[in-house]
């Protein structure tokens, strides 16, 4: 076993040719992203950032290039996503109207933006790095879904959830 700790949150890697996976460790306050050495464990801290870890769950993922995180934020009003950058440039924030807090993140495969998906609705959103919302897939109704693009961008995997109902009446029998 590599790591055994409480407050470990989840890994993501980047993909070839970077060769980094962060490890996010939940603070009571914070979230903390740390190198993640393949021999030695967790290794040097990479990014903290505040979060509201009452409503933040496992919504994060690692750019392709493992230059920046993007986090969705479940504790401010509309559609909120923290950019953070690993090369000690900071980062930024995207607000988004007309949604509200967002789950899943998963980079694109281009690193333009970010696949997601609203809270009140189960929309799968791609958000770019500008802000800007393409709505992705619709569903009907409330349930979880995300979207992983394949590695060459051509393809995405979506999960999606049905409800479906029939009543038949008989009679005679």
């Amino acid at each position: 076993m590599l790591i055994n700790q409480r407050g470990l949150y989840s890994v993501r890697c980047a993909r070839t040719p970077a060769n980094l996976c962060v490890l996010g460790e939940r603070g009571l306050t914070d979230l903390t992203f740390y190198a993640l050495d393949p021999v030695e464990g967790k290794s040097r801290e990479l990014a903290r950032t505040p979060v509201n870890l009452a409503m933040d769950r496992d919504n994060w993922d690692l750019s392709p290039d493992g230059s920046k995180i993007a986090i969705a934020l479940g504790d401010e009003p509309g559609g909120h996503i923290r950019v953070v950058s690993l090369a000690g440039a900071g980062g930024h924030g995207l607000i988004i109207n007309g949604h509200s807090g967002f789950q899943s993140m998963d980079w694109s495969a281009d690193a333009r933006g970010c696949m997601c998906r609203a809270v009140r609705r189960a929309d799968l959103l791609h958000v770019d790095l500008q802000g800007h919302v393409e709505t992705l897939r619709q569903q009907i109704g409330s349930f979880a879904t995300w979207g992983v693009p394949s590695p060459d961008g051509r393809h995405l995997a979506f999960l999606e959830w049905t409800s479906a109902g029939n009543v038949w009446m008989r009679e005679d029998f």
